[in-house]
């Protein structure tokens, strides 16, 4: 009976530590990654959003800039004609 003790003393309960705190370190360090993950998707939304900003802009300038081409050749066929007439 006694050497079921002491097999529990020294070999059980080293191995029970062992396991509890293998868990309780692995419990913490997914709290921590979890925290992570949350601050990098919440990061990464901000930065999808200022993305989809910048494409809305751009897009805002392409039309603008097709704009002032037409404005330029509108203006090129107006001079020409002006020119013509004062000819």
């Amino acid at each position: 009976m006694e050497w079921i003790i002491t097999v529990f003393a020294t070999i059980l309960l080293p191995i029970c530590f062992f396991l509890y705190t293998t868990i309780r370190d692995r419990r913490k360090d997914m709290i921590i990654n979890e925290n992570r993950f949350a601050s990098l998707e919440s990061r990464l939304t901000l930065q999808e959003q200022k993305l989809e900003t910048m494409v809305k802009d751009i897009n805002e300038i392409e039309k603008v800039l097709s704009e002032i081409t037409e404005l330029k050749i509108s203006i090129a066929k107006i001079i020409t004609i002006l020119e013509e007439r004062n000819k």
